[in-house]
């Protein structure tokens, strides 16, 4: 009972980052989008640019491991490496969504 709460966490981290697994390129590519064509403030421009190096740096690096345990079905030490490898991820796709939720409130903040 005590764990109830982590393991909660945990599942929800991992189903975030099975999810973000598949668009996170197409998340990067609209971050970059915005960067490129909106007019925004700066504080604007710098924390979508923010957000998608982000998605990038990280993103790549859960990517190509999750890819390889996947295709190899070699994970790690334990089986439960696999579901941990999502769930970190989760927390790279739950940041990148953060820090683009931020740079879209300053847009709007900035047009009105």
């Amino acid at each position: 009972m005590v764990d109830l709460p982590f393991e909660a966490l945990l599942f929800a981290l991992t189903f975030i980052g099975l999810t973000g697994f598949s668009t996170a390129p197409y998340r990067a590519y609209e971050a970059a989008r915005f960067v490129y064509r909106s007019r925004a403030s700066i504080e604007s421009l710098s924390a979508m640019l923010a957000a998608g190096l982000l998605l990038y740096a990280w993103g790549s690096i859960y990517q190509r491991i999750i890819f390889g345990c996947l295709v190899n079905m070699v994970c790690g030490p334990n089986r439960s490496q696999g579901i941990l490898l999502l769930a970190g991820f989760g927390i790279v796709v739950a940041g990148y969504e953060l820090l683009r939720l931020i740079a879209m409130r300053l847009y709007r903040r900035q047009r009105t």
